[in-house]
């Protein structure tokens, strides 16, 4: 329902692709680069997420050794 609003208002383009339909950003849509900017924006780890990950360990403890 909501991705059917989208696409009424022209933000999203949708087609059908075999008994699935696909959903994109309308490249026609008068924000189109604003709004692809903030998505991607949107996709990037933060800074804090980043060193968290690097500060996992990468291989397990050996056998017997304490914590």
């Amino acid at each position: 329902m909501a991705l059917r609003r989208l696409e009424l208002d022209g933000l999203v383009a949708g087609r059908n692709m075999g008994r699935t339909r696909i959903f994109a950003i309308n490249r026609r849509y008068f924000a189109y680069e604003d709004l692809q900017r903030y998505l991607l924006k949107l996709t990037e780890p933060e800074d804090d997420l980043k060193d968290r990950i690097a500060t996992v360990r990468r291989r397990p403890r050996r056998t017997g050794k304490k914590l």
